[in-house]
């Protein structure tokens, strides 16, 4: 990936983990990069709670209680970052 692209997207990972964290106040966040089963790299960013189904272990390991989260609507959180991401432009 170009320097230049690979920076850039690490910003806007930052913006995104930044917002979460203020938004949803998650225990953790936890960030994973993968490209061994698509043709591209993807990035997930996953806040996480300390009464989610799979915490603390990894979101694809297994589940170990029901989930029980009561989260604020994500729309906001979706305008949030989409204002965050008009900064980088």
């Amino acid at each position: 990936m170009p320097r230049e692209l690979r920076e850039r997207l690490w910003d806007i990972y930052y913006i995104i983990e930044h917002e979460m964290r203020l938004y949803y106040r998650p225990t953790k966040i936890n960030m994973a990069s993968f490209a061994n089963m698509l043709p591209r790299v993807h990035i997930h960013v996953m806040a996480r709670f300390e009464n989610d189904s799979h915490f603390p272990n990894p979101m694809w390991g297994e589940q170990l209680r029901e989930g029980n989260l009561d989260l604020p609507d994500s729309e906001m959180f979706y305008k949030r970052v989409a204002e965050a991401l008009e900064t980088l432009a």
